[in-house]
């Protein structure tokens, strides 16, 4: 099977728009005037573009006015992008990082600061609110083409993301313990400082003044 990075006519997709870029987004409806080429090897015949806004799938390589082309007929994995819709209309792309037979955790970064840094987050779906799921099988960086096919964004998918995302909990978890340690170290009292330097005060202070009684020893014996 050929890379998605190949398109041809043999099918057009449609391409949709967030018609509403918020909690309760959505995309807009199929139009004919908004199609583009499939990738030559695709699978699923009622695969879509969606064109995204916003930055909260930014850290995940989904950038504003990127296209994403998903599958709603491909059964989401852990560690995979997924769209979601509930039967409300609202759908969201983001990252699947753990799954029962109850709900889905999904992943998302909050609105960046003026330092660029963004805030992880978590949303929890129970499937019965869930109305249709799939997956998000490639994001390019431009409109699908067959003259001058778009760059696609080398995301990361499967074990690989989950491990990523296992480690940005470690190191925050990590790093909030050191920043307790380092508190409690702080305002500890002098009274409870470390048996090895009362030990070594005490020797310093028995070291001096047996120094200075040695003189007046030698003169009265």
């Amino acid at each position: 099977m050929r890379p998605l990075t190949m398109f041809g006519w043999r099918l057009s997709l449609p391409v949709r728009e967030w018609a509403h870029c918020s909690p309760e987004g959505y995309f807009s409806e199929p139009s004919e005037d908004a199609r583009a080429p499939a990738p030559l090897d695709l699978l699923d015949d009622e695969a879509f573009y969606g064109q995204m806004m916003g930055q909260s799938m930014l850290r995940e390589g989904i950038g504003a006015n990127f296209y994403c082309l998903i599958s709603p007929n491909t059964e989401p994995d852990v560690g995979q992008l997924v769209w979601l819709r509930n039967h409300a209309g609202q759908e969201v792309i983001r990252r699947l990082v753990a799954a029962d037979g109850q709900a889905y955790t999904l992943l998302r970064w909050g609105p960046a600061d003026e330092h660029g840094h963004q805030v992880r987050a978590e949303e929890r779906w129970t499937r019965g609110e869930i109305h249709k799921a799939g997956v998000v099988l490639a994001v390019y960086a431009g409109w699908p083409s067959v003259k001058s096919p778009p760059f696609r964004v080398p995301v990361v998918a499967g074990s690989e993301a989950i491990r990523g995302w296992l480690e940005d909990e470690l190191a925050t978890l990590l790093g909030d313990l050191v920043k307790h340690l380092r508190a409690s170290q702080r305002s500890r009292p002098r009274a409870f400082r470390s048996r090895a330097a009362r030990a070594r005060s005490g020797r310093v202070s028995a070291l001096a003044a047996g120094r200075s009684r040695s003189p007046s020893r030698m003169w009265t014996r």
